[in-house]
């Protein structure tokens, strides 16, 4: 699934949500994706710990920002990140028709 906005309007859209420094660092890496994201890539990818990634992944997935879009094929013990419901919602709003 790629995503349907360029990176300046979803960060647009995630300061508008008022998302903390590391939430919004992590939503941009997923949903700037064009397939689904590995969180366990995150943190260094993003020079994160992994505790912060797993707390903004938490909660990004508690607002709809993030989904669980299945286990990494190579190592099921890790979780595939893609774009969630309110992305999806925030995108209609914003791509003209």
């Amino acid at each position: 699934m790629s995503s349907t906005l360029p990176v300046t309007l979803i960060e647009d859209l995630l300061v508008e949500a008022g998302l903390a420094t590391n939430d919004h660092r992590v939503a941009v890496a997923v949903l700037g994706a064009d397939a689904p994201v590995r969180q366990a890539d995150l943190a260094p990818r993003l020079s994160l710990q992994r505790s912060h990634v797993s707390r903004a992944v938490r909660r990004l997935l508690a607002e709809g920002w993030v989904k669980i879009a299945g286990v990494d094929p190579d190592d099921n013990r890790h979780q595939m990140l893609a774009p969630g419901a309110k992305h999806a919602q925030a995108s209609r709003k914003r791509t003209p028709p």
